[in-house]
């Protein structure tokens, strides 16, 4: 349980709601690819991801281009179908092994009507989680492909125990989930490569720079995207 104490939501709760939370929660293990929960299933939990990662997948979209977002440990998902009592908006499946902390919506409620700080904690992973939603719409604003692929790398980017941090999607994912060719990605990755801010792995990109990529907001021009 170190990772969700130490990063993500729990991290920052009161101690005594997040020990609530882990002590109600059971462990779940999964293999990779194997669904968690689909878009139009009832509300069953919040799920924490204690190792490995979740893709976020669009309902209604093509197969092949329905990934939103990845997400990894310290990450929750599931709060607001749990919390509004309506169907999943999304369909979430395991990218590679995954284990995840699973805390049922009846526990989740009757930890609510125990701790005075219950709903506000609720609330403020609704908010992160709302945050990041807007941060991946705002991506396909913006018209610089450069700074478009920097602020993809930036929100995908998870840290391994502090640093570095390290973006676990490939090229193909990258440009589905902005939106642009894959070639484009390829081409500004292998630009921020080149001027040390990134080094290319087997389905991993490492940030050395981080805040060479913030530097890039704003200061692109416009083009056209391919």
């Amino acid at each position: 349980m170190k990772t969700l104490r130490s990063q993500g939501w729990l991290a920052s709760a009161p101690p005594e709601f997040r020990d609530a939370v882990l002590a109600r929660s059971d462990v779940m293990t999964y293999r990779n690819g194997e669904t968690v929960y689909n878009a139009g299933d009832p509300p069953g939990a919040i799920y924490g991801i204690l190792d490995g990662a979740l893709e976020l997948h669009l309902h209604r979209i093509d197969a092949s281009n329905s990934l939103a977002f990845i997400s990894g440990p310290g990450a929750w998902h599931g709060d607001l179908a749990s919390t509004l009592g309506r169907t999943r908006m999304l369909t979430v499946t395991t990218r590679g092994p995954c284990q995840l902390l699973r805390l049922r919506r009846d526990e989740l409620v009757r930890i609510c009507a125990e701790q005075p700080c219950g709903w506000r904690e609720i609330a403020r992973l609704l908010a992160t989680n709302m945050a990041t939603t807007f941060e991946v719409v705002g991506l396909l604003r913006i018209q610089d492909i450069a700074e478009r692929v920097a602020r993809a790398l930036l929100l995908l980017a998870q840290p391994e125990r502090g640093a570095p941090r390290v973006v676990r999607a490939s090229q193909a994912d990258i440009a589905t989930i902005i939106q642009v060719s894959r070639s484009a990605v390829a081409a500004r990755l292998a630009e921020f490569e080149a001027r040390g801010y990134l080094t290319r792995g087997y389905g991993t990109i490492v940030l050395s720079e981080p805040a060479a990529l913030e530097g890039m907001f704003g200061q692109g021009e416009s083009a056209e995207l391919p």
